[in-house]
């Protein structure tokens, strides 16, 4: 998934590297935690990166709390505090007075609509296939570990700062069940790396214990061997059967759909007029229009609708005309000019044109079909009136 989500130009390899470098930070010294102005500052810079690193910042913040039972842990708490609140703090106050909220938008976005028992369990067997798909050898090492490696896993004397990776990787999946995010790959990228480190830890204290017995040692040095040779099987052949076909399959649909569209648009149309679409990425790029997305990243008057209906009834029901009257429309569906069928508004759209994609990423390997339409907005307001 790491190397799937690299090349993808977004911020998963840099908000992996900021985690990875916080807790090399937190596991550096005499005992963990000993370095919390490095450990904080570099999870300050993970939190802006990636909103599941602000969880670990306030988890972060608790064990600080509660390990403050004497001197050197009061100095630890207010070591690690400051970094945060410069760093993050100050782009808080930012975000609050430059866009009016501390809330991420794309955060708000992506857990809109998302409800239901049915979902949170699709959620969670979601995540469990992502995470078993490419680490299922090192979490069954990890839990036999915890069952059959007793007291020698953790140290006798034990800071609370001790349980904060478990608790970090086990508490994100479940705040994404919690607030209906639609998870994919790349959101629990960040977590893997860490996933890894303990499940090595554990069963190295498993298998070899904390005594140099050389006969205890060789034997250890074998079954990580054989757990390392399984791991890297089970990566090779997800990204040999999973990931790559994918992303060829996807990258030449791109080139062969929303990319032609998107110049279309640029050699077309005038620049001051607006495109509506579920996804506006390649749209927006190659046309250099104003983009209005359905699916209210970059357009948070968008989720206050999709918190009250589906994408596709947003859509079809106009109700996006609330929000704006974008000259030209996207529809995605499985069939060229769906929308004309299910909208009640079909004739206020003058059809240009469709593109298809062969899939949509890993997690969404069917066919889409990008229909696109010019809008006439006076026939709309005729249709409404009459409603």
């Amino acid at each position: 998934w790491m190397i799937r989500w690299s090349l993808s130009g977004m911020e998963t390899p840099l908000a992996v590297a900021l985690v990875l470098a916080g807790f090399v930070a937190f596991t550096e010294g005499k005992q963990w935690g000993s370095r919390p102005v490095r450990t904080g500052a570099l999870w300050a810079l993970a939190a802006l990166t990636r909103p599941e690193a602000v969880f670990l910042l306030v988890l972060w913040g608790m064990f600080l709390v509660i390990d403050t039972d004497s001197r050197e842990g009061v100095r630890r708490l207010i070591a690690g505090v400051i970094p945060p609140a410069l760093i993050y703090g100050g782009w808080l106050l930012f975000a609050r007075l430059y866009f009016g909220t501390f809330w991420p938008n794309t955060l708000a976005a992506k857990t809109a609509g998302g409800v239901g028992f049915d979902y949170f369990v699709d959620t969670m067997l979601r995540q469990v296939k992502i995470v078993g798909a490419t680490d299922a050898a090192l979490a069954g090492a990890m839990v036999a570990a915890m069952l059959f490696g007793g007291a020698r896993l953790w140290p006798k004397r034990l800071l609370a700062q001790r349980f904060l990776p478990w608790v970090w990787v086990g508490c994100v999946p479940v705040l994404y069940v919690m607030r209906g995010v639609p998870v994919l790959s790349r959101y629990l990228v960040p977590l893997m790396p860490i996933l890894a480190w303990l499940a090595w830890r554990a069963v190295e204290r498993w298998w070899a214990g904390e005594e140099p017995v050389p006969e205890l040692r060789r034997g250890a040095a074998l079954l990580g061997i054989g757990l390392a040779s399984l791991a890297l099987v089970q990566n090779l052949l997800v990204y040999n059967n999973v990931v790559l076909p994918q992303v060829r399959s996807f990258g030449a649909g791109l080139r062969q759909s929303l990319i032609p569209w998107g110049e279309w648009f640029d050699q077309h149309t005038k620049p001051g007029v607006s495109i509506a679409a579920p996804d506006i990425g390649a749209i927006g790029y190659y046309s250099n229009r104003r983009v209005v997305d359905f699916a209210g990243l970059v357009t948070p008057a968008m989720i206050p609708l999709l918190e009250k209906e589906q994408p596709e009834a947003v859509v079809s029901n106009f109700s996006f005309a609330a929000v704006s009257r974008p000259e030209f429309l996207v529809d995605r569906s499985t069939r060229a000019y769906d929308l004309m069928s299910r909208s009640p508004f079909s004739a206020a759209l003058v059809p240009l044109g469709n593109a298809a994609v062969p899939n949509l990423g890993v997690a969404r390997p069917e066919a889409a079909v990008y229909s696109f339409y010019r809008v006439d907005w006076a026939v709309y307001d005729s249709l409404a009136a009459r409603r």
